[in-house]
């Protein structure tokens, strides 16, 4: 049968929404495996060979279904997080090679205007944990561009609540000669908690302890730290930091 070419127009754009639509899918699901991987991560129930394997898995299916510039995000994504398994077992080396890759990455994916708030957060994200690397000097280069991007984030899209964690913890971590201020932290980890995910929950209420803390307020560090524990109680940095506040209580 010969199509018309009324009828080729239409099945070529069937076959595009087709198409489109299992993008779609397949992103969400990538989307929902990276919530689960940080879960598992923050859970501290799951061991970093369970964890390994989770994130090779969605390497594969990353390279797998997609072939936009969107890739660059979602492999600094999985970079990032392999970064920090890696830091967990030891290999520091291993893990200050893998931020640097997942931040080569994640400024692909900005330069591509790929999830352009998200990527800035991915950016900072790193540069944070290289900082911890590479010392006073790489801080004071590339400190103030942690803040400068975070806060462009946040602009970007007020419900990146990963951007609002990840601006309070780098205000509670920076100097205040570099723009560190406990008070700006407590105000955006409180943004952190408008998340409906828990591991962005857990975030915000384990970085309030610890703003609260550093403030000697230890009614309201203890409350933070309860609802973290009610999250994720097997976290070994919640416990650690149980320990501190029960200590200083005494």
């Amino acid at each position: 049968m010969k199509l018309n070419f009324d009828q080729i127009i239409i099945i070529s754009l069937i076959c595009l929404l087709t198409v489109s639509g299992l993008a779609k899918a397949e992103k969400l699901e990538i989307n929902e495996r990276m919530t689960e991987l940080q879960a598992d991560f923050y859970s501290g129930l799951v061991d970093t060979e369970n964890l390994n394997n989770q994130v090779k898995e969605l390497e594969t299916v990353i390279n797998q279904s997609i072939t936009d510039p969107e890739k660059y995000y979602w492999l600094a994504q999985t970079q990032f997080w392999q970064s920090k398994i890696s830091r967990r077992n030891g290999n520091e080396k291993k893990a200050e090679k893998g931020f640097e890759k997942s931040k080569k990455l994640a400024y692909k994916a900005l330069k591509k205007e790929v999830h352009p708030s998200d990527s800035r957060r991915l950016v900072a994200d790193n540069q944070a944990r290289l900082i911890e690397y590479k010392g006073a000097f790489y801080a004071i280069r590339n400190g103030s561009e942690i803040l400068d991007l975070l806060e462009k984030a946040v602009s970007l899209d007020e419900k990146n609540y990963a951007a609002y964690n990840s601006l309070g913890i780098a205000l509670l971590q920076a100097p205040k000669i570099g723009g560190g201020s406990i008070e700006k932290a407590i105000e955006n980890l409180k943004g952190g908690l408008n998340s409906s995910q828990q591991p962005e929950r857990f975030r915000s209420y384990y970085f309030l302890t610890k703003c609260y803390q550093e403030q000697g307020k230890l009614k309201q560090a203890k409350s933070y730290l309860e609802q973290s524990q009610q999250i994720y109680p097997d976290n070994p940095q919640v416990k650690s930091l149980k320990e501190q506040l029960d200590t200083k209580a005494d």
